[in-house]
């Protein structure tokens, strides 16, 4: 699908967005660890998502990793004490076994244990799924993470998270690399 081009409010917009998204690099200009980035991502895509009345009158606002290690050590350093349009944000490991409908966002690692089970469970509910698995939308999943050099890129099914009751933000759509399911 074509990009439109945007005017100058448009990029100054888009401009924000990337620099929301980014913090790919440190003080210094160089590109950090690929962990940190998916962590970054993961606390920042929240923003840019409006859930269901029923789930976002929880709190807090939970984001679950599959997998304990880095990607879930560097999301809690940036979670600790940090809110989100009023509502504090927790990270929070989620085993195989676990309902994942207390989760906001679920990340679901490639190499995690039973992630096509958690993945199952989360297409029937209001949870934004992200993944770094090459297949995760055509599995199911909302985002997908790649890396692209050194860079970490995305793209979006937005119909799987129509079918949840999410509404992504038009900024984030046109960050995406690939939307795929938008409607016309």
């Amino acid at each position: 699908m074509p990009r439109q081009r945007r005017g100058p409010l448009g990029c100054v917009r888009c401009a924000a967005v990337v620099l929301l998204l980014a913090g790919a690099t440190d003080a210094f200009g160089q590109t950090t660890d690929e962990p940190r980035l998916k962590a970054a991502f993961l606390s920042r895509f929240p923003g840019f998502v409006d859930w269901p009345a029923s789930s976002w009158s929880r709190a807090p606002l939970v984001l679950c990793v599959a997998a304990p290690g880095a990607v879930f050590q560097h999301l809690q350093d940036l979670t600790h004490g940090t809110h989100l349009r009023g509502k504090p944000l927790a990270a929070r490991v989620l085993a195989p076994e676990d309902d994942p409908a207390p989760c906001h966002v679920l990340f679901l690692p490639g190499e995690a244990t039973g992630r096509q089970r958690l993945l199952a469970r989360a297409a029937l509910l209001p949870v934004l799924t992200v993944g770094d698995d090459p297949d995760f939308l055509d599995q199911g999943g909302i985002i997908a993470l790649h890396v692209a050099g050194p860079r970490l890129r995305f793209a979006i099914d937005a119909a799987a998270a129509q079918r949840v009751g999410l509404r992504l933000n038009s900024q984030l759509l046109g960050l995406a690399v690939e939307v795929r399911g938008l409607a016309r």
